[in-house]
């Protein structure tokens, strides 16, 4: 399902940031760099780079075209993925495990912080603290809350959440 929806041209043109990105036909295509956003490697990215490109036999790139290529896809795609790859999947045919007839679904959420950078700085905003005793000694910084639905008995992220520590 997964190899299905990477490829299709209906899939990439949702999930590019600009319309002229992957349209030619390049080393860094579309599904390669998805395919190395969820290797989830630990080496550093120059190496898991070259590992995927020595897999598929062709010559490999820098680690810094691999970075901007990757700002050009939406995380909206993950998001979709995981929807129909891995939810859908597991739930369409009822073979998965419950506890008397029921799914266990957890939430759990914690503030994330962000490095400071004016782009998420706009996007998340900033929180200002004191040291609780001296309202001159403060500060801010930026932080987002982040929360998971998961499927406990089946260790499925249902779906997760990024947003403003002021939506909640």
């Amino acid at each position: 399902m997964s190899r299905e929806c990477i490829n299709d041209d209906d899939f990439r043109s949702r999930h590019r940031t600009e319309d002229r990105y992957f349209t030619r036909c390049r080393k860094l295509t579309f599904v390669i760099v998805i395919l190395l956003l969820l290797r989830k490697s630990m080496k550093s990215i120059q190496c898991a780079v070259n590992e995927l490109f020595m897999a598929l036999g062709i010559e490999s790139v820098t680690a810094a075209a691999f970075s901007q290529a990757r700002k050009r896809i939406r995380h909206t795609a993950f998001i979709e993925l995981n929807e129909r790859a891995v939810v859908k999947v597991l739930y369409r045919d009822g073979d998965y495990l419950c506890y008397k007839g029921f799914r266990v679904l957890a939430i759990d959420g914690s503030k994330i912080r962000l490095p400071e950078t004016e782009e998420i700085n706009k996007e998340f905003g900033q929180i200002v603290y004191t040291n609780g005793r001296n309202d001159e000694i403060k500060g801010c910084h930026t932080y987002a809350q982040g929360s998971v639905l998961y499927d406990v008995l089946n260790h499925v992220a249902i779906d997760a959440l990024l947003r403003k520590t002021t939506d909640y």
